[in-house]
């Protein structure tokens, strides 16, 4: 599903053939980062479990990582 959201949001990003390869190494690259940053978080919150710390850490997590998908090019 994951992959399928990715593929979709990202399709209409590349260009040509030439900047096709970096856009998708690049792009590999900050996935991993996402998924890391995704990971270490959630070990947070289930070290922190009250709600507002939950709320909070998913919010600023969602944000990073939309920043940080979004920056590929």
């Amino acid at each position: 599903m994951t992959q399928l959201l990715i593929f979709i949001l990202c399709r209409w990003q590349q260009s040509d053939g030439n900047s096709n390869s970096s856009f998708k190494s690049a792009l590999s690259i900050k996935r991993s980062l996402v998924k890391d940053i995704w990971i270490i978080s959630g070990f947070f919150m289930l070290a922190n479990p009250i709600p507002a710390v939950i709320v909070f850490t998913t919010l600023f997590t969602t944000f990073i990582c939309l920043s940080l998908i979004d920056e590929t090019q």
